[in-house]
């Protein structure tokens, strides 16, 4: 009998083992299930093959090729100038007037002669580190923030003067803002993209309210249409997005290796984990860079080789969009660390359509002709968002130009009572045709008849 006690112990423990073994291969089970549950596994497996993807659609991969896009030589680069150049403090820019304009032009005007002479360059290519600098540094170079912000402070200037459409400092100003902008995306990355298109839609803004003012002020139509004609050049979105494989890359580099200067804390911190606890486990690296190179890959294969297809550039952008639902780890990176274009392509349609309808307007205005007749300038030009003509029509306020707007629905050119608004630009027929004298109108730089609706846009760009 007490020979059988050890091996009752041995049971027993034996038991316990089985039970132990069984326990934890139940946390490895759940662990592994959990695991594969964040997606890393199953992205980081198709690493090589989107990678190989990626550099076959002939995407950035080092610093080198990033820079070598935006390469241009410093004596005709603006950039290095401008960002010297520190914009004058304006507390309120929006509720800015003419009276303030005149005790702040003393302080301006030698700022904007400095600003005149650097964009007197060809180019405009901010100074890129990729791997050294903060990924805020990287998004936000001096010469870009500095230049947006002149662009900002000269809209807002502008409207100020729009009631005063004789004042000869307009026309300087048009022209300023429009060179400046039109040079913000030199160096091909989506911030540029981005903030050219901000900065032409202000400039389009202004030129809006001022059309119905300056039917009589030739010098001042034509500027404004040569401002809008320097903005008329497509959007490089084909070579953004190989810099933005690049970038993307970067910014997977910044989460993995958890470095304190990422820049992403302030803007994530709703959804820590993917950061703080995904970057810790097996193959984040492989997995987020795997899907980053598949979103750019499927993006830059679909982007048309005319880069007027405004069409084609939405159909692209949207090919891309179902990799973005996907809500596991392995697209941690390219939800929340990177700015996409997902609505670029449209803001991009609304700008191009936008300008069409401003230059469509002014140059009618310009020859004195008879809207009656139609529009004027032919090709891209007369293209609306919705893949017809820029629209025409006399309504009981006078003629107008306009676009259909963001939504994409004829409302016959009415700006105030559809929501949301069709995109007009109001005509002075005061100037364009003399109507038989039936009722004193206002004068041509008063703006629109009496009980008219102001032209729409007013917000800060």
């Amino acid at each position: 009998m007490e020979k059988t006690k050890p091996l009752q112990k041995l049971s027993k423990w034996a038991k316990v083992g089985k039970v132990a073994a069984v326990t934890a291969t139940f946390f490895i089970v759940l662990a592994a299930g959990a695991y594969t549950w964040t997606g890393l596994p199953s992205g980081a497996a198709v690493y090589a093959r989107s990678k190989n993807a990626a550099e076959k659609a002939g995407l950035f991969f080092n610093e080198s090729q990033a820079k070598a896009v935006s390469k241009v030589p410093d004596n005709e680069n603006a950039a290095n100038e401008i960002a010297k150049i520190e914009v004058p403090v304006v507390q309120d820019y929006t509720n800015l007037t003419k009276e303030m304009v005149d005790k702040l032009w003393p302080t301006f005007e030698p700022k904007l002669q400095l600003i005149e002479s650097a964009i007197s360059k060809k180019y405009m290519v901010g100074q890129w580190h990729f791997s050294d600098v903060n990924l805020d540094e990287y998004e936000s170079p001096r010469a870009l923030s500095r230049s947006a912000g002149w662009e900002n402070l000269i809209y807002y200037i502008l409207v100020a003067l729009t009631p005063t459409p004789q004042d000869q400092r307009i026309p300087r100003l048009i022209k300023t803002a429009s060179i400046l902008a039109a040079k913000l995306d030199d160096d091909h990355t989506f911030n540029g993209v981005r903030e050219r298109n901000r900065r032409a839609n202000g400039i389009g803004t202004a030129i809006r309210k001022l059309i119905p003012r300056a039917t009589n002020n030739p010098t001042l139509l034509a500027e404004m249409f040569d401002a809008l004609s320097r903005l008329d050049k497509p959007y490089d979105l084909p070579t953004m997005l190989k810099v933005e494989n690049y970038r993307g890359m970067i910014a997977v580099e910044h989460v993995y290796h958890r470095r304190p200067d990422t820049g992403f804390n302030e803007y994530y911190d709703s959804s820590p984990i993917e950061f703080e606890k995904g970057s810790q486990l097996p193959r984040f690296r492989e997995a987020n860079l795997a899907r980053i190179h598949e979103y750019f890959t499927t993006l830059a294969t679909k982007m048309p080789t005319d880069q007027w297809d405004l069409n084609g550039i939405a159909m692209a952008v949207d090919a891309g969009q179902p990799i973005l639902e996907n809500g596991d780890w392995s697209y941690a990176v390219l939800r929340y660390g990177l700015m996409l274009p997902i609505s670029l392509a449209q803001q991009i349609q609304n700008e191009v359509a936008n300008r069409n309808a401003l230059m469509q307007a002014l140059a009618i205005l310009k020859a004195h002709a008879d809207p009656a007749k139609g529009l004027l300038l032919g090709g891209r030009n007369r293209l609306d968002q919705d893949g017809h003509s820029i629209r025409i029509a006399k309504l009981s306020k006078g003629w107008v130009v306009y676009s259909v707007g963001k939504d994409r629905k004829d409302d016959g050119g009415q700006d105030s009572l559809s929501r949301p608004p069709d995109y007009v630009v109001h005509l002075s027929m005061a100037t364009v045709i003399p109507e038989p004298p039936k009722k004193p109108t206002s004068s041509p730089s008063s703006g629109p008849p009496k009980g008219a609706p102001a032209p729409a846009g007013s917000s800060a760009p």
